[in-house]
């Protein structure tokens, strides 16, 4: 009995540790859920073209509501992804018990997945990571139930598609998986018809509304990530290459319950997070939040394997170690989620000092758009092009940066005090690019870091050195 509920309680106490951990990414979504909310429609920038900046539809329509209601959106955000991310533990061990066919060792898998750093902070964040994880859990639950299976099914593949643009190909690599391990596919087509029309219909849904309402039949943050820079191609291979495989290989893992299959993917899977714990930052690679929301399913196996170990010793052993994996990336996770609370309560505080001194409609240029542009009603002009489909598609360039014709204009760099002077370097790539580029120079001047009375208190961060325009201003 105690075993039963220890997982939600660690999963309570150990969330109560990291609350304050969130992302600026998330606050992009939170500022098109707040403009659909107050009328404006699903824009980035109000009284612009509609751009989809966004990658995680459901969840800012499901934010919406929380406008509608008059509730605080983040924090309504970061309540709902914890009570989801609760959720999914409490229901790992019906789900476990439906694999094994056992009650033994059930609790297991629940109580790594509450010690899992990645879940831990991507349930916190106020994303949509554990509303994904639910759906996509519903959907392998689907393969293995007789009964009952098209409604799982149905909700998982559905709700993936809405949720995230890659629901869709994690839904199709499931479908086709299961398809070549049943037989005969006459029975599969049978039963597995309504969810399969159901996700066609979904995915000819949100194409032909992204079509009428953006102009654009993928999203706006695909074409950035891809055509901006290598890196953003890296990431998308990236994802493919490690989770694309994972959901093909559970489905047909979980339906042929192959105990080879089940070692090399809990194998896999404890060298991938044994490998994040040894990165400097504990989201990167496997356990970043394009791939925790396959946790929950990855740990599922573990009880089917204890229960074939001959020894009692050997099996604690095995939880043992899962626990001491956890309490490893303990210092590590805390120091990242205390480096990302800082830089967030950093951004408040400039978008408070730029609400108030900016005039309105004063255009501002910067990377991360997250807070600032959540905070203030500015115009916001992401230098990624996330939320800016010119550069999206043209791909980053100063002159396509200038072209978007902005008054303000926000460098990351690193600051340091020596005695009463600031010490300011470029922190990144971009930002070097930027400032030592003769034509932006000749249209922008430095002019100060913002908030410097918080430089040096987290030295290993960033600031933001604001540039003015200096020619004439736009017309």
């Amino acid at each position: 009995m105690f075993a039963k509920y220890l997982p939600i309680a660690l999963y309570l106490v150990l969330s109560f540790v990291l609350w304050n951990f969130t992302i600026d990414d998330n606050f992009i979504s939170y500022r098109y859920a707040r403009h659909l909310a107050d009328g404006h429609g699903l824009v980035w920038n109000i009284a612009e073209p509609p751009v989809e900046g966004f990658s995680n539809l459901l969840w800012v329509l499901v934010l919406v509501g929380a406008g509608w209601l008059g509730l605080d959106i983040p924090l309504a955000a970061k309540i709902l992804s914890f009570v989801l991310g609760g959720t999914v533990i409490a229901m790992l061990p019906s789900f476990t018990r439906r694999l094994t066919g056992s009650s033994a060792w059930d609790w297991v898998p629940s109580l790594l997945l509450s010690l899992s750093i990645p879940w831990l902070l991507w349930s916190v964040a106020g994303g949509e990571v554990t509303l994904f994880s639910l759906f996509f859990l519903l959907l392998i639950w689907g393969f293995l139930e007789s009964e009952g299976r098209s409604l799982k099914l149905s909700i998982g593949c559905v709700g993936m598609i809405l949720t995230r643009p890659d629901g869709t190909v994690y839904v199709a690599a499931a479908l086709l998986a299961d398809l070549i391990s049943s037989r005969p596919w006459r029975e599969w087509l049978r039963q597995t018809a309504a969810p399969l029309i159901l996700s066609v219909a979904t995915v000819a849904g949100i194409v032909a509304f992204r079509l009428a309402y953006f102009g654009d039949w993928v999203p706006n943050t695909l074409r950035a990530k891809v055509v901006t820079s290598f890196p953003g191609l890296a990431l998308v291979g990236l994802w493919a290459a490690l989770a694309l495989p994972f959901a093909a290989i559970l489905v047909w893992m979980y339906r042929a319950q192959h105990r080879r299959a089940f070692i090399v993917v809990v194998a896999i899977v404890l060298a991938a997070n044994a490998f994040g714990v040894a990165r400097t930052s504990i989201v990167m690679n496997f356990i970043q939040r394009y791939h925790a929301f396959l946790l929950p399913v990855l740990f599922a196996p573990v009880p089917w394997l204890l229960q074939r170990t001959k020894s009692r010793n050997l099996a604690v052993l095995v939880i043992a170690v899962g626990i001491a994996w956890s309490a490893i990336a303990w210092p590590n996770a805390y120091a990242y989620a205390r480096q990302e609370r800082f830089m967030c309560a950093y951004r408040e505080e400039v978008a408070k000092d730029l609400a108030k001194g900016l005039p309105q409609g004063s255009r501002i240029a910067l990377v991360d758009v997250g807070i600032i542009g959540y905070r203030t009603s500015l115009p916001i002009i992401d230098i990624w092009g996330l939320c800016n489909s010119r550069i999206a598609r043209q791909g980053f360039s100063i002159p396509t940066l200038l072209h978007e014709d902005f008054d303000i204009c926000l460098l990351s760099v690193r600051a340091t005090r020596d005695s009463s002077e600031l010490k300011i370097t470029p922190a990144f790539g971009i930002d070097w690019a930027l400032s030592k580029d003769s034509l932006f120079n000749a249209r922008y001047t430095s002019v100060q870091v913002l908030r410097p009375d918080l430089v040096g208190q987290e030295p290993w961060k960033f600031y933001y050195l604001m540039f003015s325009r200096t020619n004439p201003p736009r017309q």
